[in-house]
């Protein structure tokens, strides 16, 4: 990516891509009057390209200018882009380039809402922070689209995701609280065997569908003309239900901008150096560098807790990872009841996670959130797959 070396540049260009790589800066062209506007008589004390970014983030918090969070964004393509790339290399190649990061600018808000400078931490350094955890979501999300069966996924998110997907795909008032209603009694009726969480539930009886159809005859609200649903006809609203979680799931290509102020031969105009490459080396060799070094760090940590591990914690995690056996496969083996084989592997992998959150807590310098533990632990059971193999490769 080639760098933006004038500040007007800076927080009035777009990046544009295509499926793997940068093309180049697109220019907004009101973004660009407005910040050169604000360059002929420019606030006290406001120089840098750092002072300037404090400057559009006050007056996008204090809502004094419809432009700054629009300024913000193109500051923050980026780090967007870097995080995107990162994700893309390190765990995941089946999105494009483009999907991870328009959906990491799309989250923009969540950087703006989150980011306090009193505490120290420049705006971008945070915004790299929270692009990663939104886009590790993101895949988690993707990835159980994918592989969820129709009554694992109505099953698995709540009914405010599934009122969110319904009102994407276009769906009115009366169909959108009918659909709701109708997920409500199924997951309320639906008892599957075996009863433990799965990716791969089969759908209910025909007697299930009835009863459900039957509950949900009770509790419709004839006043807001919810209509009456047969048993089949229950399946297709639910079938809709999924449907439209898979399509919410699922990152579509979309571009962020002001929108409608390009101008003929001005608003669209590509920054770029014809004798670079469109993936500026240095840049590459800058992310590359801190990738590796990561994955350094990374291994030596956990491989330095798994050597720590007490007989016969690393013997569980042999047969589970390397030999790919089940829980009752492991306790068959060792000749042991199964519950053991299941604390066993609960126990080294929370002396693991535990080596882990510490490490990254000394990185981050701040208290663990949420989304970093979710993708701690995701990135935890990846290296074990991974270092468990048997060409030991992967890291």
């Amino acid at each position: 990516m080639q760098p933006r070396t004038q500040i007007v540049q800076v927080f009035c260009t777009y990046a544009m891509l295509d499926d793997s790589q940068w093309i180049g800066w697109r220019v907004d062209a009101e973004l660009r009057r407005n910040m050169e506007a604000h360059l002929q008589r420019p606030p006290a004390g406001v120089q840098t390209v750092e002072q300037w970014c404090l400057f559009w983030f006050e007056r996008w918090r204090v809502g004094e200018d419809r432009l700054a969070r629009a300024h913000l964004i193109a500051f923050l393509y980026e780090p967007a882009y870097w995080s995107a790339r990162f994700v893309r290399a390190g765990f995941h190649r089946q999105l494009t380039l483009t999907d991870l990061c328009q959906t990491a600018v799309a989250n923009v808000d969540l950087v703006l809402q989150g980011f306090n400078p009193v505490r120290g931490s420049d705006l971008k350094r945070f915004a790299t922070r929270v692009f990663r955890n939104i886009l590790y979501k993101a895949l988690r999300e993707f990835h159980e689209a994918e592989v969820c069966t129709t009554w694992s996924l109505l099953r698995k998110y709540s009914l405010r995701r599934l009122e969110e997907a319904l009102q994407r795909q276009g769906y009115d008032e009366r169909q959108t609280k009918s659909f709701l209603l109708a997920c409500r009694c199924y997951k309320d009726t639906y008892v599957p065997v075996p009863l433990a969480g799965t990716r791969h539930l089969q759908p209910p009886t025909e007697q299930d569908w009835q009863r459900m159809a039957g509950l949900y005859a009770v509790r419709r609200e004839p006043q807001l003309h919810q209509p009456t649903a047969a048993a089949g006809q229950f399946r297709e609203w639910l079938e809709l239900c999924a449907k439209a979680l898979r399509q919410m799931l699922t990152p579509e290509n979309f571009s962020i901008g002001v929108g409608g102020t390009d101008e003929p031969g001005d608003g669209v105009e590509l920054l770029r150096d014809p004798e670079l490459n469109p993936l500026d080396a240095a840049g590459e060799r800058e992310e590359e560098t801190d990738r590796q070094a990561f994955r350094l760090q990374l291994r030596s940590v956990l491989t330095g807790a798994l050597r720590a591990l007490a007989a016969p914690l690393p013997e569980v995690l042999e047969l589970y990872y390397t030999q790919q056996f089940n829980q009752q496969q492991i306790a068959e083996h060792l000749g042991i009841k199964q519950y053991t084989v299941s604390r066993r592997l609960n126990k080294a992998k929370k002396h693991l996670a535990t080596a882990l959150g510490q490490w990254a807590q000394q990185k981050l310098h701040d208290p663990l959130e949420l989304d970093v533990v979710e993708g701690m632990n995701r990135l935890l059971e990846e290296w074990l797959q991974m270092h468990f193999q048997p060409s030991d490769e992967g890291e």
